[in-house]
């Protein structure tokens, strides 16, 4: 049984709600007393026991029911109201926690409809607050009661952990919850920072792991998950500048709050809402794409899509076509922005900055669909459109635009050239997937310029760090089995193409050298070459 110092503690605190009798800081520390012993319950066998003697007080039940029916009535809550109320929902959740765990122990069932009572009472008060938050002005009170609307949330989401598989069918409870979840993320667009984030991310994932709670997360063009985004957007302060790498060092805090992200976004491509909702935010904003919601989900899904295939259990369920519709959709959208600003002879800091955010996105993309070629749907998706081909007027733009760096070389751009490191690089590893063993593909690199700008590119550049490796490879497959995109090589001379020594090298490993008979150029095999590996051999180089 409860000892008479929590019961009249709890007296003591509704006589202050109700007549503002008392001292409200003495009342907040003894709460806080409590509240502390309370969570230690999991970790201490003292604790333990004093939560189940308080769990089984009938008098202590009811005063923690009667202060939260008074909260609810509060037209206007003061700090010291709001501070006092989240110790009693803790209590509660505490409480709770230790009567379910005990029922278990003993191998009994537990009374839902005592449980149910306390989670319709937490979700009142959540609800409560959201009005009142509306009505506030200062921050202070704004991010109190946020505060107080999280803890709600986490008591009504700890009850729907214990409620019976059959007292969930009819889903009030969970509609409840995830309703209060969105008044909380609507908050948290203008209000709290990464502390009260970390709160309910992990919960919002659990519910996008079932497929009632992807059903209410997509609703109103995925409005749950867009205002999650803009709150994270927010808190973390994300731009263009935000590595990630760095990330994970500097902040482990604001680093797993993205992975957690990407985490849940596994959940969410089995259909199209959520590409195509993000893609219409994109477009709809302006030309200069410059949304930082955007570039936070596009670097989510670039943690979503690298994750090891064997951590994702539910990838079978991805719509590949919808999500190669969504890449391609911003490919194109990037695109255009790209090449109108690659292609300006008049520069600028403003066009600089502009040319940095579509860059960063750009990448983004083409990194997503390197990650995502291994998957055959997905690569079929991106041929039935013509994506090679486009890719390479894409590489020519970049190349044209753009200046090799070696280490020795000044940092200062030539004419009219712009700084768009990256992204060759990632271009070469898309080509390569899609003309390995692709006949048909292979074709349209030649066609289409390709092949010379995947030999040009064979040499070190320090903006595309390991490029002359991936063109190497890439080469070697756009030349294996193809006699016509061999006999261009053997015709550079005729095109007065220079093959220099360091070109002739990289033929050589490709299993090719060069001969000059008669002043033309000749292509054959490599004898001394090593031999084209088996096809699980070049699947693992790729």
């Amino acid at each position: 049984m409860a000892t008479n110092m929590e019961v009249q503690l709890l007296e003591k605190l509704r006589a202050f709600f109700e007549d503002g009798f008392g001292n409200p800081n003495s009342l907040i520390t003894d709460l806080g007393e409590v509240v502390q012993m309370s969570s230690l319950m999991m970790t201490n066998d003292n604790m333990w026991i004093y939560c189940v003697n308080l769990s089984e007080d009938e008098q202590l039940w009811k005063l923690l029911k009667a202060l939260m029916i008074k909260v609810t009535g509060l037209r206007k809550l003061s700090i010291e109201q709001l501070r006092i109320t989240k110790g009693i929902v803790l209590i509660v959740r505490n409480l709770l926690i230790t009567h379910e765990k005990k029922a278990e122990m003993q191998s009994k069932s537990v009374d839902y409809n005592f449980f149910l009572e306390y989670f319709h009472l937490a979700y009142k008060i959540g609800k409560h607050l959201s009005i009142i938050f509306k009505s506030e002005e200062k921050d202070v009170f704004k991010l109190k009661t946020l505060d107080v609307s999280v803890v709600c949330f986490q008591c009504m989401f700890n009850i729907l952990q214990c409620l019976s598989e059959s007292s969930k069918k009819d889903l009030t409870e969970f509609s409840s919850t995830l309703d209060l979840l969105n008044d909380i993320l609507v908050e948290m667009k203008s209000t709290g920072g990464v502390f009260e984030i970390k709160q309910i991310v992990l919960q919002f994932k659990e519910f996008c792991m079932s497929p009632e709670g992807r059903r209410v997360v997509a609703d109103h063009d995925c409005l749950m998950l867009r205002n999650l985004i803009t709150a994270l957007t927010r808190s973390l302060k994300f731009a263009v500048d935000t590595d990630l790498a760095n990330l994970k060092d500097t902040s482990k805090d604001d680093y797993n709050l993205v992975s957690t992200l990407a985490h849940t976004l596994i959940y969410l491509f089995n259909d199209e809402k959520i590409g195509s909702t993000m893609y219409r935010l994109e477009r709809d904003g302006g030309e200069k794409c410059e949304s930082m919601e955007v570039l936070l989900f596009l670097a989510a899904c670039q943690m979503t899509f690298s994750i090891d295939a064997s951590e994702l259990e539910s990838k079978w369920e991805w719509d590949f076509v919808a999500i190669g519709s969504m890449c391609l959709d911003f490919f194109h959208l990037y695109k255009e922005r790209c090449i109108s600003l690659l292609n300006l002879k008049t520069w600028n800091s403003n066009r600089e900055r502009e040319l940095s955010v579509v860059h960063r996105k750009m990448i983004a993309v083409l990194d997503i669909i390197s990650n995502l070629l291994p998957y055959e749907l997905f690569k079929k998706t991106l041929n039935s459109y013509d994506f090679l081909q486009e890719i390479i007027e894409f590489f020519k733009v970049v190349e044209s635009n753009t200046e090799r760096k070696r280490l020795k070389d000044s940092s200062e751009l030539g004419l009219h050239k712009k700084s768009f490191p990256h992204a060759k690089i990632i271009i070469v590893e898309i080509v390569t997937y899609l003309v390995h063993g692709d006949f048909h593909n292979q074709e349209v690199v030649r066609e289409h310029d390709g092949l010379q700008l995947v030999l040009t590119n064979c040499n070190l550049d320090v903006n595309e760090p390991f490029i002359r490796e991936r063109c190497i490879l890439c080469l070697k497959y756009l030349l294996e089995n193809n006699q016509g995109n061999q006999a261009f090589i053997a015709s550079l001379e005729a095109q007065r193409v220079e093959i220099d020594k360091e070109k002739e090298k990289v033929l050589e490993k490709c299993g090719y050298e060069v001969d000059i008979v008669n002043g033309k150029v000749q292509l054959k095999t490599h004898q001394g070459a090593e031999t084209p590996g088996t096809e699980e051999n070049k699947i693992a180089e790729l």
